[in-house]
């Protein structure tokens, strides 16, 4: 079975980053820097659009806290 890549797209105009495909071990700090793109450093509103994620984890919301 083939997965297909982590796909990230920000829309700045709209305020959304749209993800599709597998969020994993591997690809969760691209998901990270994203949204801190996204939301210019958490100083603007983000919607982040998960319907096309095939696999998310149970993740950390802050590195190196439980």
């Amino acid at each position: 079975m083939q997965t297909r890549p982590l796909t990230l797209s920000v829309d700045f105009t709209s305020g959304v980053l749209r993800v599709s495909g597998p969020v994993d071990e591997a690809s969760i700090g691209m998901l990270r820097e994203a949204v801190n793109l996204g939301s210019r450093n958490y100083t603007y509103d983000l919607v982040i659009e998960l319907s096309d994620v095939d696999f998310l984890p149970s993740i950390r919301t802050t590195p190196g806290r439980n």
